[in-house]
């Protein structure tokens, strides 16, 4: 179940790291792409931490993976809060991030205990 999460978050973060890439290419002006590339950046920070959490999972580093896990809700938070929620498609995409760093968290916290 944990490499399950993890493996999830890694692939729904790429997807949306993709679309945030892509309404960056396509920002009509400089702001709005100066915006974009916050979130761009943030998405690239999420996805080394969960890259860096799969392979702790492999060394059943759990300690690390927590680490690792537990600072992705600020990537998250930090492109929502540049956007706002006039994007509603980025809006919907956050909150499934926040949902599956939250699975991965949990799945973590309780491979470590057992």
């Amino acid at each position: 179940m944990c490499q399950v999460s993890v493996t999830q978050t890694l692939v729904y973060g790429t997807n949306t790291q993709i679309f945030v890439t892509k309404a960056k290419d396509n920002a009509g002006d400089n702001s709005t792409r100066d915006l974009y590339m916050i979130c761009e950046l943030r998405y690239d920070a999420l996805l080394d931490a969960f890259e860096d959490a799969s392979f702790a999972f492999a060394k059943r580093d759990y300690k690390s993976m927590l680490y690792q896990e537990g600072k992705c809700s600020r990537f998250v938070y930090d492109c929502q809060r540049v956007i706002g929620y006039s994007v509603p498609e980025l809006s919907n995409m956050s909150s499934q991030m926040r949902v599956l760093i939250s699975m991965s968290l949990i799945t973590t916290t309780m491979l470590s205990q057992s």
